[in-house]
């Protein structure tokens, strides 16, 4: 990806305004504002054509990868700690937040678990929000469930109950899941978004 930064920095080490640059390098004003306001990655050939353009190579218009930092055997327990927590939602409703969220706030003074703390609990925030709209429209799915079953297996008392269930076996799957990650890869997994 082009860095948006470098391209105005040597533009104007260069003496070029957006106009020159787009007469230089052969591509329109529009794409060099648009690489310029980062709304655009810029393809090899745009690559080429900018760095031809400004006298640089290629690599010096890129954006450089961060170095991963290995995380602490420390911050692996912390980071297990505030996922597992979550467990606690089989005893107490509610745990899956309230527990992970305490942990968070004693441990998020590193940028590592700041970062994966919030993703850890972002997942427990979607599954909260999740588990409560399927358990307001769990009455509406006992008739098509019944019918599938061609049995009065799901009664308007067990239905809700059993929803739960298995939803609180999907969120421990979940957070053991990530658990493992968590030991094996030093990292939360990359299917987990960032709400926070």
């Amino acid at each position: 990806m082009i860095s948006k930064d470098k391209i105005k920095e040597y533009r104007k080490l260069k003496g070029f305004t957006q106009e020159k640059l787009s007469l230089e390098s052969g591509l329109s004003l529009r794409t060099i504002q648009r690489i310029e306001k980062g709304t655009t990655e810029g393809s090899p050939h745009t690559l080429q054509s900018l760095s031809k353009a400004l006298g640089v190579l290629n690599q010096d218009l890129l954006l450089k990868k961060e170095k991963s930092t290995k995380l602490s055997n420390e911050e692996i327990i912390k980071l297990k700690t505030i996922n597992l927590s979550a467990l606690s939602l089989v005893l107490i409703p509610l745990g899956n937040l309230i527990f992970p969220l305490i942990f968070y706030w004693k441990y998020r003074s590193t940028k590592s678990i700041n970062v994966m703390g919030k993703k850890i609990i972002s997942i427990q925030i979607i599954w909260t929000f999740f588990c409560l709209f399927i358990l307001l429209i769990s009455p509406f799915l006992r008739h098509p469930l019944n019918s599938a079953f061609g049995n009065e297996i799901f009664t308007a008392a067990k239905m809700p109950l059993l929803m739960y269930v298995v939803l609180v076996v999907f969120n421990v799957i979940i957070t053991v899941k990530t658990a493992i990650t968590v030991n094996k890869e030093k990292k939360v997994p990359v299917f987990i978004p960032n709400i926070l």
